[in-house]
C-alpha cells in the first residue's frame, strides 16, 4: 500500500511538510483505498467508487472543503 501511496502523491503532486504529516496522510489513504475497494467488491449499486485527488483526506476534511465550495457557488443574498 506504500508503493501504491508514493504513486498516487506523483500522480496529483502531494508534498507533505514533514514526517508526521506524511504518515497521519498515509493512513487516511490506506483506510479510503481500503473503503473504496470494500464497497467496489460487496456493492449492487450500478457504479463504482475510485481514488481520486482527495483520497487523502478524511471524510470530515472532505466535507469542509465541499461545504465551502458549496458556499461560494450560491452565496447569501444581502
Amino acid at each position: 500500500m506504500l508503493d501504491r501511496h508514493e504513486q498516487w502523491m506523483a500522480r496529483y503532486g502531494c508534498i507533505y511538510k514533514d514526517d508526521e504529516e506524511r504518515e497521519k496522510r498515509f493512513q487516511i489513504f490506506k483506510d479510503n483505498v481500503e473503503f473504496i475497494e470494500s464497497f467496489n467488491y460487496a456493492s449492487n449499486q450500478p457504479y463504482k467508487l475510485n481514488v481520486n485527488g482527495f483520497a487523502d483526506q478524511s471524510h470530515e476534511e472532505f466535507q469542509a472543503f465541499r461545504n465551502r465550495y458549496r458556499t461560494s457557488l450560491n452565496p447569501m443574498s444581502s
